[in-house]
């Protein structure tokens, strides 16, 4: 970018010392110091490691389950009572706070199939009984009435009569299958929600490797070369070779991670706040407001279009286009303000406007100012940003503190 967007040298030099963001992982290693290395292998690296993200998730996952029946076994009776809290928030579709006798109906039938391998075999005269041995009527079961029950009932040194509806309950909610599913599909969402979060901070500059390697810049009339790697022809022999490679990485991963939770989000809109979605794919808007659920598709896409898209767009446009992604990105950040800790909104409304702020830099014409002037501005950008940062580590540092405190009062 730096033939039409001109920075100071001081920034860019501080800049370079920050270059390990790019995930360039071959020159990190020192690879770099022992023989040059071709763009080409860092696209490929680059390809194979949202792979080793998800293996690793995999193969943890994996070592989880090795173990979950054994955990499960050694379930006190505090794990077994919250477990069924986290069955009663699974089952309260509408988030009313009571089970209805549909809501109740599905529980229990669910439960038994976990259970015994089979489903619909419990009639509805049973249920109803279920119901009003947990304190409750036809019209459904309180959380306080449910819980009440189930927590005096697991404690408890013998359950009553194996026969009543009562037991018949809670030797349901308690069973091992029952405990062994909700564990794993906890388990799972918790390895999903890692796998997601790692992808999402590192898919900008991974992305960016693939628009980079079909940038090419024209060297005399009838050759082009690759703008990463001038070692490397654009349409010859090796960039042909490794072209399917880097189609895949943009389309599977830069453009297909955005794409794959859009459909997620989409096809549960209508469910997006009952418990059950949730506790499958809540982790990807719960610390957003309502109305602000896809927020972090627009930030992939704000991130891979600064640092990949930008690339293709020609001449001085750059600066404007890119001018124009920020004012949106701050416009979009006020209207909808999706972040639920105000914190973290200021936070971000100042990474936003430092953002804005380096690319209206960029239309200067600082080639035609003095060195004093550009050493200026690069002081003046690098203030910036360490202003930025350090407001970072203090919002880590205050929300940690926040967390502490609602911890120690939970306690009491």
């Amino acid at each position: 970018m730096s033939d039409v967007m001109i920075f100071p040298a001081v920034y860019l030099e501080v800049l370079d010392t920050f270059s390990f963001v790019d995930m360039d992982v071959l020159p990190m290693l020192g690879f770099g110091c022992i023989a040059p290395v071709p763009y080409t292998l860092t696209v490929v690296v680059s390809s194979v490691l949202p792979l080793i993200m998800a293996a690793v998730c995999v193969v943890m996952y994996g070592c989880f389950l090795t173990r979950a029946s054994g955990r499960v076994e050694r379930m006190s009776k505090q794990e077994r009572v919250h477990n069924v809290e986290k069955l009663w928030e699974v089952y309260d579709f509408d988030h009313s706070g009571s089970l209805d006798s549909e809501e109740f109906t599905h529980m229990v039938r669910e439960l038994f199939g976990k259970s015994n391998g089979k489903k619909s075999v419990v009639s509805i005269e049973e249920i109803f009984d279920m119901m009003s041995a947990f304190g409750g009527d036809v019209s459904g079961v309180s959380h306080q009435q449910f819980m009440d029950h189930a927590t005096q009932l697991i404690n408890s040194p013998a359950l009553p009569n194996t026969e009543g509806p009562q037991s018949k309950m809670i030797g349901l909610l308690t069973a091992k299958a029952t405990n062994l599913s909700m564990l794993k599909q906890q388990t799972f969402s918790s390895y999903l929600s890692a796998l997601v979060q790692i992808l999402l901070v590192f898919h900008a500059p991974i992305a960016a490797k693939a628009f980079f390697f079909f940038d090419c810049r024209s060297v005399g009339t009838t050759s082009k070369f690759l703008n990463k790697d001038y070692s490397i022809e654009c349409g010859g022999a090796e960039h042909a070779a490794y072209t399917p490679l880097a189609v895949v990485l943009l389309l599977g991963f830069a453009f297909g991670l955005p794409l794959l939770l859009v459909k997620l989000l989409f096809s549960h809109r209508q469910t997006l706040y009952t418990p059950a979605t949730q506790q499958k794919i809540g982790f990807l808007y719960k610390r957003y407001n309502v109305g602000a659920e896809g927020w972090d598709v627009f930030e992939l896409c704000r991130k891979m279009t600064l640092t990949g898209v930008l690339i293709y767009v020609p001449g001085m446009a750059r600066s404007a286009f890119s001018i124009l992604v920020c004012l949106i990105a701050v416009a979009s950040l006020n209207r909808y303000k999706p972040q639920k800790n105000n914190t973290v909104f200021w936070v971000t409304q100042a990474s936003y406007s430092c953002s804005t702020l380096k690319f209206l830099v960029s239309t200067l014409r600082l080639d035609g100012e003095d060195a004093k002037t550009q050493k200026a501005l690069g002081y003046l950008l690098i203030a910036v940003d360490m202003l930025v940062i350090v407001t970072v580590c203090c919002s880590i540092v205050v929300v940690f503190v926040i967390f502490q405190r609602e911890v120690t009062v939970i306690a009491k």
